[in-house]
């Protein structure tokens, strides 16, 4: 079991702090460092994800064991615990977390140097999302906005990048995806490794999610890789994205509005080379890695 190879590793090592990341991985973990008495634990609940979102009837009932447990274990008087965006600090508050024990940081930063802007070469516009394939990242909603902007024949092309999870219910089938990326213009290119690379052969950055995310990590690659970005206006999304400005803003499953807004960055390259410019700045000052790093370290001394 998880927990108990945590507690072995724990007490073997007996650290002084532990950095934890993720629902899962905070979960197990607090638990392991209660038991081991970690003298500082340190939780970065970077999303909330398919359990506080889904209104699925499961989610629901595991929702009910869990969110009380969950918030006990970060309310454990050694813990701080890192949100992403206000929104999720809000939902901890309200199961009981104290909020003095939240700090916001958002995101996980990007490497400014890594992700950089190119120039493209290309007269397709190439519209592009990375994602883990899940319904709730919106991988429909693109395949729906993608096939209104094909049928109107736009000169672009429609790109999905990430591979499948098998261990989330709300999983995309494969079938599905290679189905789609039979049709012209558009293209499942699976998992990838290499994302900047990727982006360097966008032109837009898409991310329909309507899934619970702290700060999406793609966004911040994104931005910093000079790209418009479109993205719903949710918590997580809208902390990277301010509308008009570096990208747009549309509500959660409306692939009319995706496809609305896509057509909008395609037919006007000045536009999109404005939006990008203004993400690349908005990355540098507010989610290089540089930054976010420093306001973790401040957590340890705390």
């Amino acid at each position: 079991m998880e927990i108990w190879k945590l507690v072995s590793l724990y007490s073997r090592v007996s650290p002084d702090i532990v950095h934890q990341v993720a629902l899962i991985p905070v979960f197990y973990g607090s638990i392991a460092a209660i038991i081991t008495k970690v003298p500082k634990i340190v939780n970065a609940v970077s999303g909330l994800g398919w359990l506080f979102t889904s209104t699925g009837i499961l989610a629901g009932a595991i929702r009910l064991l869990f969110i009380p447990l969950f918030s006990h274990l970060l309310s454990n008087p050694r813990s701080k615990n890192i949100v992403q965006n206000p929104e999720d600090g809000s939902l901890l508050v309200a199961a009981g977390v104290p909020q003095n024990s939240l700090t916001l940081i958002r995101g996980a930063g990007v490497d400014i140097n890594k992700f950089i802007p190119s120039v493209k070469k290309l007269d397709t516009v190439n519209v592009v999302m990375v994602s883990r394939m899940l319904w709730a990242k919106g991988v429909h909603e693109f395949m729906l906005a993608a096939k209104i902007l094909m049928n109107e024949n736009i000169d672009a092309r429609f790109i999905l990048v990430g591979g499948i999870d098998l261990g989330n219910p709300t999983s995309v089938p494969i079938k599905e995806l290679e189905s789609w990326s039979k049709r012209d213009g558009f293209e499942w290119w699976g998992k990838r490794s290499d994302i900047p690379e990727v982006l360097r052969d966008a032109d837009i950055l898409c991310l329909p999610s309507y899934y619970g995310e702290g700060v999406p990590k793609v966004l911040l690659e994104g931005a910093a890789a000079g790209l418009p970005l479109i993205t719903t206006n949710t918590p997580g999304c809208k902390e990277v994205v301010q509308d008009g400005f570096n990208g747009i803003l549309i509500p959660p499953r409306d692939e009319n509005a995706l496809a609305k807004s896509i057509r909008k960055l395609v037919m006007h390259k000045n536009l999109r080379e404005l939006m990008g410019s203004n993400g690349r700045e908005k990355a540098i000052r507010e989610f290089s890695d540089e930054l976010i790093i420093g306001q973790t370290l401040l957590l340890y001394t705390k």
